[in-house]
């Protein structure tokens, strides 16, 4: 799934650098940067060697570096199904999770994402005001 969502285009080039370099100016170990943004010490460890974010920790890392390094913020020229990747990747819940919580089965929120199928414009309008209400409230 994750190779289909391409979840890693989201994340920008020079991601590892970047993060080391802002843990080290605060004076901060890899635990405690860990911590502050909420994965664990193995994800956060990766992410310094070069690894990306997942679908679960990619919405962490948003939060906490913002959009210069994680590219979630929505683009006035994205199409509705890219918005609601977006919207669902900002969450941190799994496709299951999201799907759940805003009454849709788990594979209309995949194939959204996936643009395997254009969202109808009313089921967007309900699903973005759902997973808006997530971001604040998981």
């Amino acid at each position: 799934m994750l190779e289909l969502l391409r979840i890693s285009d989201y994340v920008m080039p020079g991601f590892a650098e970047y993060i080391k370099q802002h843990r080290q100016e605060h004076g901060l170990t890899m635990k405690r940067m860990a911590s502050r943004i909420g994965v664990s010490l193995m994800a956060y460890r990766e992410w310094e060697r070069g690894g990306k974010p997942n679908a679960k920790t990619i919405g962490r890392a948003y939060a906490y570096y913002g959009n210069d390094v994680v590219r979630l913020a929505d683009d006035p020229g994205d199409s509705e199904n890219t918005r609601i990747r977006k919207a669902w990747l900002r969450t941190g819940l799994s496709s299951y999770e999201a799907a759940s919580k805003i009454n849709f089965g788990r594979d209309s929120i995949i194939d959204w994402s996936a643009d395997r199928h254009k969202i109808r414009h009313d089921n967007f309008v309900y699903a973005m005001r759902r997973l808006k209400e997530l971001e604040k409230n998981p």
